[in-house]
């Protein structure tokens, strides 16, 4: 009985050691407050907190504390947030034992937020990434620090060469100037069948979605503070759509497609929700690593449609014909980044539009 004690006192000690290596092996990244421009100052402090945990829940990072970063930063006499030479921050990254310091700004300009950053490698002093992501609002501003976190941990560098299939997703989520974008892919195809809906227009919603129990899900529906209902569906065959009713009202169904964040997975809550319920198109998007989704609807009456096609995909590049019952409208051009689940990029047929993706699958 002693020799199997100690067994297990042995054994439980190894499990702390490995726990304990496990979690050095991981490296260490700062992230400074985001500086604030058009905004808020408290705007940047929380994207840059929203950073850090978002970060922190990906288990690739050991993130250090903003408790730690404003002693060092002080002692060095700067500021944590605003503008600091790059050189001052290796050094920072250094003091604090950092392999990746994150610098950047959240920017307001109308009703757009731009969440600007670069990652600078502490040991090489070069800028080893730089990533911008736009939302439509303040809410959006969690949704984009968490795709920022998605990007910082994806590879590094060009991958050189042709993007590949799987890099082109499933359905691609397009901020278009005052427009929204679902481009949906046929098959594996290069060929997507593109909506587009008025920013404007949108309807807003929260929605918790409780872990699926077996085949069935419930998703509870918040409107404005106020609680409306809960959906109530069924999983099909093919695991990627649910369909349903609402309890609200009987002459309301719905069904959904479910996108994940990465090929690897496929299953689980997803992280983008597109959703047909009576009249309404309905964007569904994660909140993090949380079961919390934000929705936006819009009525299908008012749908721009187009057909799109992948013409080329060299080296990270991309060149889409977008053509309708018309003819042919132009072309987009556009430049993944290293992890290739982010675009962005202009068009041909007006100097004055921009536009960025985010791929799921």
């Amino acid at each position: 009985m002693r020799r199997l004690k100690l067994e297990f006192v042995v054994l439980f000690a190894l499990m702390l050691l490995q726990s304990a290596f496990s979690q050095e092996e991981r490296p260490r990244i700062a992230v400074l407050d985001f500086q604030s421009i058009g905004c808020d100052s408290s705007l940047g402090l929380a994207a840059s907190e929203i950073l850090r945990t978002e970060l922190g829940s990906l288990g690739i990072y050991r993130i250090i504390e903003r408790a730690q970063l404003m002693k060092v930063m002080q002692e060095q006499s700067l500021q944590l947030s605003g503008t600091v030479d790059e050189l001052a921050v290796v050094e920072i990254g250094k003091l604090l034992g950092a392999k990746m310091v994150v610098v950047g700004s959240l920017v307001r300009t109308g009703k757009t937020f731009t969440l600007n950053s670069r990652f600078i490698d502490v040991e090489t002093a070069e800028v080893q990434k730089s990533q911008n992501i736009r939302g439509n609002s303040e809410d959006e501003i969690s949704n984009m620090c968490s795709s920022l976190a998605k990007v910082i941990s994806g590879p590094s560098g060009d991958s050189g060469g042709l993007v590949k299939d799987d890099a082109l997703g499933r359905i691609w989520l397009v901020q278009e100037s005052d427009y929204l974008g679902i481009w949906t892919r046929r098959g594996k195809s290069n060929v997507f069948d593109a909506i587009w809906l008025l920013i404007k227009d949108g309807l807003h919603a929260e929605l918790t979605i409780n872990e699926p129990a077996g085949k069935t899900i419930e998703i509870k529906r918040t409107d404005r503070g106020k609680a409306l209902g809960s959906y109530r569906g069924t999983l099909a065959t093919n695991e990627r759509v649910y369909s349903g009713t609402v309890d609200w009202s009987k002459q309301v169904s719905w069904t959904s497609n479910v996108y994940f964040d990465s090929p690897a997975i496929s299953s689980g809550v997803g992280a983008t929700w597109i959703v047909r319920e009576g009249d309404y198109i309905g964007i569904w998007r994660r909140i993090g690593q949380t079961n919390n989704f934000k929705a936006t609807y819009f009525l299908t009456k008012n749908i721009v449609a187009a057909e799109l096609v992948v013409e080329s995909n060299e080296n990270d590049r991309v060149r889409i014909k977008r053509s309708s019952k018309t003819g042919v409208l132009g072309f987009y051009q556009g430049t993944f980044t290293g992890s290739l689940k982010h675009l962005s990029g202009n068009v041909d047929w007006s100097s004055s539009v921009v536009w960025s993706a985010e791929v799921f699958y």
